[in-house]
């Protein structure tokens, strides 16, 4: 061993360093060698692929389940139409629990939150009802929301709720005529002063306890949102600029949905009391002819002075007399 250390004392530096890779490479190959034996002795040469074994020691198959999937980024509070949605195939010990296996399920239905492309679509991520989405799930599809002024009069006093239909009527006023038309009928009232709610302003939730929320009216009144197509939107604006506007609150059940014909029209004080004009008839003038300037002189009188006479009207005969009189 002496001489074995004294041998490599006198090595040089260079002869060392060979030394020392080559018994680096030694080592490496004889482990791998081991590693390599050791292997094949565990693992046969052709192993048969191994199934699945659960619990309880019992093989199963693999099985695979069809579930929706986003074939595209969705937005949250977007609807999910058809062409967003795909379907494919996963192992079923993968997939969530609520996964959605029909697109039908799901179909034109809002998303709750964003939802990526490739992701599994489950029926915790969809609103299943419209009304779940806010405000704007609120409004029928066919609908546009519009809000007008009301007060405790034209709102029915506030006892007109969210989620209540009512009718909706116009009040004209002239200097002669009053006129009242109902223009529209069955509207879906949204909201009353920017509450969704049915009971009323949050003002009032300690009281809740002892009254009705559903009996409730609601305090001060001041704005209205309905429903409405767009056509009959651009007739409830335009109608709010010729007079007032009144929410007639309709019953659970109605007798009949829409009524015709429904106007009325009552005459003014101011009218029934306007003194009735009479007519003026021409004054007639006579016609100034010979014969009737004949009649219009005053009549003369004779006048004897002895032998002679004189022919004198009675105006001349009047006025001598006065200035007589004066003298």
């Amino acid at each position: 061993m002496r001489k074995f250390f004294d041998m490599l004392s006198n090595l040089r530096p260079k002869q060392l360093l060979a030394l020392a890779g080559g018994l680096a490479i030694l080592v490496f190959l004889i482990f791998y060698l081991a590693l390599t034996f050791y292997i094949k002795t565990l693992i046969p040469v052709n192993p048969e692929p191994a199934e699945p074994i659960d619990e309880e020691g019992i093989n199963k198959e693999i099985k695979m389940k069809t579930v929706v999937v986003a074939a595209g980024n969705i937005e949250p509070k977007s609807m999910l139409i058809s062409r967003l949605l795909e379907t494919q195939e996963f192992p079923e010990d993968t997939l969530p629990r609520d996964a959605v296996t029909d697109i039908a399920d799901i179909a034109n239905k809002p998303a709750k939150e964003r939802i990526f492309k490739g992701d599994v679509i489950t029926y915790s991520k969809v609103y299943q009802n419209p009304d779940q989405a806010g405000f704007v799930g609120s409004i029928p599809p066919e609908c546009r929301a519009i809000s007008i002024n009301i007060n405790d009069a034209t709102g029915v006093s506030g006892f007109a709720k969210p989620g209540d239909y009512v009718d909706v009527i116009l009040v004209e006023k002239t200097d002669e005529l009053v006129t009242s038309r109902l223009i529209l009928q069955n509207v879906l009232l949204l909201s009353i002063n920017q509450n969704m709610g049915v009971n009323g302003n949050a003002e009032n939730e300690e009281d809740e306890s002892t009254v009705n929320p559903e009996t409730k009216a609601i305090d001060n009144p001041a704005l209205a949102t309905l429903a409405l197509r767009p056509e009959e939107v651009l007739e409830l604006v335009s109608a709010a600029k010729l007079g007032e506007i009144y929410l007639m609150l309709r019953p659970l059940v109605p007798q009949s949905d829409y009524i015709t014909g429904a106007q009325y029209t009552l005459e003014t004080l101011k009218e029934k009391t306007k003194p009735v004009p009479t007519e003026e008839r021409p004054v007639e003038v006579a016609p100034t002819t010979p014969e009737r300037i004949a009649e219009a002189k005053p009549p003369r009188i004779k006048i004897y002075y002895g032998d002679s006479e004189e022919l004198k009207d009675t105006n001349e005969d009047t006025n001598s007399d006065d200035n007589n009189e004066q003298k």
